[in-house]
């Protein structure tokens, strides 16, 4: 987690200070809390084989983001965000998700007289979620078992979000609204000895993110 975190800032930050460099642009950086609100279509996580379980419906996290500008408005965004989640069934089955989003693309904001900038962006790259369930029985209603499951899909963030100025080097996001939407391919899953396909499909997330950006 630290080591995944560290690597997220050097890349963030390099970006930043790579447009710097240039002389010919300006670049910010945006760090803050985060709320992923998942795609929800079922409410019990003690079945493995299933997608976006309903205790994992909302997770917390962070996100960080780094911009470099070719003009005044239009620039690139490399991203990153991470949410966890984890929950206890009161028959001992713990659960614990994490969903971490590597995405980059342009963005546009819209520069005017007052504190307030508007912007929006459209940025795609993965989307990688990891599902780890502790104290199942098998098929048979016998041993104890634990599942892992790990998978990297196709993802895009939409949105766009509201910067509000309080210095010349620092805004406060007030919010950031991404509609993130992630293509998962059909595959197989194997639990206590038994393989099952799950098919493809898009779930529909929103990733909702509030923090400061310096500039």
């Amino acid at each position: 987690m630290l080591k995944l975190l560290s690597t997220a800032i050097l890349l963030v930050g390099f970006t930043s200070s790579a447009w710097g460099q240039t002389g010919e642009s300006r670049g910010e950086f945006f760090a803050g809390y985060s709320l992923l609100r998942t795609d929800v279509e079922t409410d019990d996580f003690s079945n493995p084989l299933t997608t976006n379980d309903e205790p994992f419906k909302n997770l917390n996290g962070f996100n960080v983001a780094a911009t470099g500008y070719f003009t005044g408005r239009v620039g690139i965004t490399a991203d990153f965000s991470a949410h966890f989640k984890s929950e206890s069934l009161d028959t001992g089955v713990e659960g614990k998700a994490r969903t971490f989003n590597f995405l980059g693309g342009p963005q546009v904001r819209f520069t005017n007289s007052t504190r307030v900038t508007p912007f929006v962006r459209a940025l795609a790259g993965v989307q990688n979620n990891r599902l780890r369930v502790n104290g199942l029985t098998n098929a048979t209603g016998g041993a104890i078992t634990d599942f892992e499951d790990s998978q990297t899909d196709f993802a895009l963030a939409l949105g766009g979000g509201l910067d509000v100025r309080v210095s010349p080097r620092v805004a406060i996001r007030v919010f950031q609204i991404d509609y993130n939407p992630t293509f998962q391919r059909e595959r197989d899953v194997t639990f206590a000895g038994m393989t099952s396909r799950v098919d493809g499909s898009r779930t529909d997330n929103v990733r909702f993110s509030v923090g400061i950006v310096f500039k």
